[in-house]
């Protein structure tokens, strides 16, 4: 067991709440990812099977996780595989890849619904090209545990998994289990293999989605111009589809670009309050923001005149 401070309590003060930002050694991992040439072989009773697999995993950015002094950045991960014979789940397995930044720490937890689950650990710095995490039954620390049933037919006695990242951007691995399989004399090893290829970029973290959005909030109620509230959007990745008056009032039948300019610096309230029309995004943002005050989210509506006065419909695509 390592050195631990005395103040097991007090948490890390102005964490950083952009996970992809502070992945390390794991940012290489983020993503979603297919590959289609895994090999798998596993102990059956007339002897080892070989099969090959097609494979997805999703790795998604969590929020910073602190136990006390200690901060993990990290990925929630599913994998799914099947076979090309059959259309029924071949693998399913969930976890996290976590890393502490103070110590280079770095942890695979794994879940598998037939009644097993394990902590693998191991050690890597920002810009490694090779990842190596291992499992050890009977250890409290990082180990593994299984079910009555495994225990007694297919006891696994230990769990590697090596990561070596490509230089075209995908990653390779190579998982080794050692099982004790009831009945036979020496240890299995039970070895699956695959390549993934990235087929989308991961989503932002919730936290930082929000730290995002608020500065998107901060750019728009700073412009002093309809044009200012659009090139804040922009540059902030907001994507408007549309923009337009609410409502016209009586006379005024120029396009919104017009109205903005014939309306700016004036004061009073606004008959025509600007609603501007985003991209549809996970997490979607429906609020004002009226002059010198901080946005209602809840719902739009009027507030004091001038183009500070945006309602956001849809989401901020960032």
């Amino acid at each position: 067991m390592g050195a631990f401070p005395d103040d097991i309590f007090t948490e890390q003060e102005d964490v950083d709440p952009d996970t992809l930002a502070n992945l390390g050694p794991l940012r290489r991992l983020a993503g979603i990812w297919e590959g289609r040439k895994g090999a798998d072989v596993a102990p059956k009773s007339e002897g080892p099977e070989r099969r090959q697999f097609f494979e997805r995993i999703e790795m998604c950015p969590i929020d910073p996780q602190a136990n006390g002094p200690q901060l993990f950045y990290g990925l929630r991960y599913h994998i799914h595989i099947n076979t090309p014979e059959e259309a029924i789940t071949f693998h399913d397995q969930v976890g996290y890849w976590l890393y502490e930044k103070q110590t280079g720490l770095i942890l695979q937890t794994l879940t598998i619904p037939r009644g097993q689950v394990a902590i693998a650990s191991g050690h890597a710095t920002p810009g490694d090209h090779r990842l190596l995490v291992k499992a050890t039954r009977g250890e409290t620390e990082y180990g593994i545990c299984s079910t009555a049933f495994l225990e007694h037919a297919f006891r696994t006695d230990s769990y590697q998994l090596e990561v070596i990242f490509n230089l075209d951007g995908s990653w390779s691995y190579v998982s080794d289990t050692t099982l004790t399989v009831h009945g036979q004399d020496k240890p299995f090893l039970h070895r699956d293999r695959n390549t993934l290829t990235k087929v989308a970029e991961p989503t932002p973290n919730p936290l930082a989605l929000l730290a995002a959005r608020g500065k998107v909030w901060d750019s728009v109620r700073s412009a002093d111009s309809y044009f200012g509230a659009m090139t804040s959007l922009q540059a902030m990745g907001a994507a408007p589809i549309s923009a337009r008056p609410t409502h016209r009032t009586t006379g005024n039948r120029r396009w919104p670009e017009q109205w903005a300019s014939n309306r700016i610096g004036r004061r009073g309230r606004c008959a025509s309050p600007w609603v501007i029309r985003l991209t549809p995004a996970p997490g979607s943002l429906v609020g004002t923001i009226p002059d010198g005050r901080q946005p209602d989210l809840r719902k739009a509506g009027n507030g004091v005149c001038g183009v500070h006065n945006v309602a956001l419909l849809g989401a901020l695509e960032i």
